[in-house]
């Protein structure tokens, strides 16, 4: 059975809408600290983040080994966020990570140049 889970690669830094350059993988253990069965499901959640905000692509992943790892995960709304990943009962916070706005378009520089 499932007795912890830990961020083995923590989410940094992303550009809204695009993929991490890390993938997040989450290291899933029983009591013992051997891996947990091949097959159990690891969800993400967003556990503190910008009102109305949603993860975008899979945020489900399944443990291979003991290691989820999540490829496909973006945000669309930039902002601080802590995630919460879970197998089962069991769950663990994220660090904090920035969504940060698409490269040329942060309203600072519109408003300097307008």
């Amino acid at each position: 059975a499932v007795a912890n889970v830990s961020f083995m690669q923590q989410p940094g830094n992303v550009v809204e809408g695009t993929q991490f350059i890390s993938r997040i993988q989450v290291l899933v253990t029983d009591a013992f600290g051997n891996p947990a069965a091949n097959g159990t499901v690891v969800t993400l959640a967003i556990h503190s983040g910008p009102t109305g905000a949603v993860i975008s692509g899979k945020p489900t992943a399944i443990v291979h080994k003991g290691i989820a790892t999540f490829a496909n995960v973006t945000f669309q709304m930039q902002g601080n966020y802590v995630l919460t990943a879970a197998a089962g009962a069991v769950s663990v916070e994220s660090g904090n990570f920035s969504v940060l706005v698409t490269s040329g378009a942060t309203p600072q520089l519109q408003r300097a140049f307008a």
